[in-house]
């Protein structure tokens, strides 16, 4: 939540006479990530999964809307979508893909080789 309309931060952090160092002990986040937070420089930041919840906790310490602060990070760093991943085959198909000469040595040895008519 912000404070009467205020929307930066900083500005809501200093209403609140919350310092900084306030933030840094109450969070353990360094006071270098606190300050790139606060001033919306979300590239200075660790990366991963560090940035949001750093964000987070730093929304929560001085009462800020974080769905708020997220939204910002995210119009900033533009997070790429994951990879398309392609489902998982089945044994039989991953089998399908064995070279045939192997699948047939492999059939053999384990005795469920079995002759096709020609």
């Amino acid at each position: 939540m912000t404070c009467a309309g205020v929307s930066d931060p900083a500005s809501v952090r200093q209403a609140k006479g919350i310092s900084l160092d306030d933030i840094r002990c109450s969070t353990s986040i360094s006071l270098r990530y606190i300050e790139a937070i606060e001033a919306e420089e979300f590239t200075k930041l660790p990366g991963g999964v560090y940035n949001t919840s750093y964000i987070r906790q730093y929304a929560k310490a001085i009462g800020f809307d974080e769905s708020v602060l997220l939204e910002r990070y995210y119009e900033q760093i533009k997070p790429e979508p994951p990879p398309e991943t392609l489902p998982a085959q089945s044994g039989i198909g991953r089998w399908k893909s064995v070279p045939e000469p192997l699948r047939n040595l492999l059939q053999h040895l384990s005795g469920t080789h079995h002759e096709h008519p020609a």
